[in-house]
């Protein structure tokens, strides 16, 4: 279990969730009308999601049991704040403890026992990688987690002036917002806080970089069908990829050995832990791993490879490799690639949206074009896609709010699954950007 961002290793203690609350206590609004027989129903609401946890702990000593509680007390403290359940680990409950804390000590030793309660005032479980868009035309925005529609956010920027305005098509509901929206300033409409201003987004630090140059797929991705082998490479246009395009090989001869489609190389550091992912198209190629590589590379010792299923027909697969030791001559360039065995005649290996990123765990694609939070804005640090990229994080300033200015101040759903989104405008409007905030019932 994790929650306000520490895991409970971290702080000694194991916790094993009791029970699994997928539908919160509900609460059903009837009323009683003269010659009909029963209810009739009005509305339902969920209450909020309840948590029975059994917290266990191990000490040497009764001092290092005090100390131990003391930090799992401080800890649990903490809330509200994310709790994410290992069994469920793509999405988090905002929770508190409920009650107090108290401890039973076993017979004989300092194994020490709680039982205690974590409470999600809002029941529903909320997608820890949310499924975002960033429009510059009318489209579609697909939503692939969760299944309950979702009270959205929406960014509009642009420039309206008093006379002008922009009339959004979210999901088959409309809004009208009218100006003033000066260069500079963004329109925030917020379904799930339900609040709607014009603020400005100022840049404080960079909190993540992809260290790839060439992160959306280009002909630079290159590499061999195996030994004997032989494969056509093209570039094919799919959404599916964030950075709307993917590298295709499909093998007209079978070879032997090793297969491999790299991209260009790039600067590693000896003792420092580097994730390696990149999106595939299913089915993949037999035994497709991710792997650093490249003549004379440094030497990497790797974990497990992990995959993500996007539920649309592709896979992220990502690996984490610490770099042990320098290549030959102190060589520290290496190329990011993925391997597979040569497979049969017809076969097709097609991947795109690749991160290198210096951390040990996978937490979700960016490039300097794409962020998958809009509370990080993205950048390249050169060319786009011929650079490295960043997510910065920035402050928002609330200018003024929006009263009077919406048409429609009724609630909009992201449906799952998504759908289209569109706008027209007598002002200019450059993007708008959206997070589902994908949920659970």
């Amino acid at each position: 279990m994790k929650f306000a961002g520490v895991d409970s290793s971290a702080v000694g203690v194991r916790c094993f969730p009791q029970i699994g609350q997928y539908i919160a206590d509900g609460d059903s609004q009837t009323v009683r009308l003269p010659g009909r027989d029963g209810e009739l129903f009005l509305s339902a609401t969920q209450g909020p999601a309840e948590f029975p946890i059994t917290v266990r702990a191990d000490a040497v000593s009764a001092a290092a049991s005090r100390t131990l509680l003391d930090g799992v007390a401080a800890w649990l403290q903490r809330g509200p704040a994310q709790l994410v359940f290992d069994e469920l680990p793509d999405r988090y409950w905002t929770a508190r403890l409920r009650g107090g804390l108290a401890w039973s000590l076993g017979a004989g030793s300092y194994r020490v026992v709680s039982n205690i309660v974590m409470r999600a005032d809002d029941p529903h479980a909320y997608a820890l990688t949310d499924d975002t868009a960033v429009l510059t035309a009318p489209g579609t925005v697909t939503r692939t987690k969760g299944n309950a529609p979702s009270r959205p956010t929406v960014w509009v920027t642009g420039t309206l002036t008093s006379g002008q305005s922009v009339t959004l098509n979210l999901w088959g509901k409309t809004v009208t917002l009218t100006g003033p929206l000066s260069a500079g300033e963004v329109a925030l409409l917020d379904y799930r806080d339900y609040t709607f201003r014009v603020v400005t987004r100022t840049v404080v630090n960079e909190v993540r970089r992809n260290l790839e140059t060439t992160p959306r797929a280009t002909t630079a991705w290159s590499g061999s069908p195996g030994t004997g082998g032989a494969w056509t490479l093209t570039l094919e246009t799919d959404t599916r990829w964030k950075g709307g395009v993917a590298r295709k090989a499909v093998w007209t001869a079978a070879g032997t050995v090793t297969a491999y489609i790299s991209a260009p190389g790039l600067q590693v550091g000896v003792g420092k832990t580097y994730v390696l992912a990149a999106r595939f198209a299913t089915p993949l190629p037999p035994n497709a791993f991710m792997q650093f590589g490249g003549g004379s590379a440094p030497t990497f010792s790797y974990g497990p490879q992990q995959t993500v299923d996007h539920g649309d027909g592709t896979v992220t697969l990502w690996r984490a490799g610490t770099v042990t030791a320098a290549g030959a001559g102190g060589n520290l360039t290496t190329v990011p690639a993925v391997f597979c065995v040569p497979p049969a005649v017809g076969a097709v290996l097609m991947l795109g949206d690749l991160l290198v990123e210096e951390a040990d765990t996978f937490r979700g694609y960016f490039d300097g074009g794409y962020s998958p939070d809009l509370n990080l804005i993205p950048s390249w640090l050169g060319a786009a896609n011929s650079s490295a990229s960043n997510l910065s994080n920035f402050v928002i300033t609330p200018l003024r709010n929006l009263a009077g200015k919406l048409s429609n101040l009724a609630r909009i759903n992201c449906p799952v699954g998504g759908g289209p989104v569109s706008w027209t405008t007598t002002g200019s409007i450059s993007q708008v950007a959206i997070a589902c905030n994908s949920r659970w019932i």
